[in-house]
């Protein structure tokens, strides 16, 4: 499996992408923001637009709150 992983300012783990190996592999992603755990899988294809699907996935939360 190969890992990816972002810590904040404060060393504390901010995003976690595990992928396996193969090439048409998923990746299991987790991250937090704003105290709140997000997780979601994709293909590994995606991995270069993790920011962009992270922000996607916050933008989409938010719709939803009041």
């Amino acid at each position: 499996m190969r890992e990816y992983v972002e810590f904040d300012a404060d060393g504390q783990l901010r995003s976690y992408i595990g992928c396996e190996r193969r090439v048409h592999a998923d990746c299991d992603h987790v991250f937090r923001h704003d105290g709140l755990v997000y997780r979601f899988d994709h293909a590994r294809a995606d991995l270069p637009q993790w920011r962009a699907m992270q922000q996607r996935l916050i933008a989409l939360h938010a719709r939803f709150e009041r």
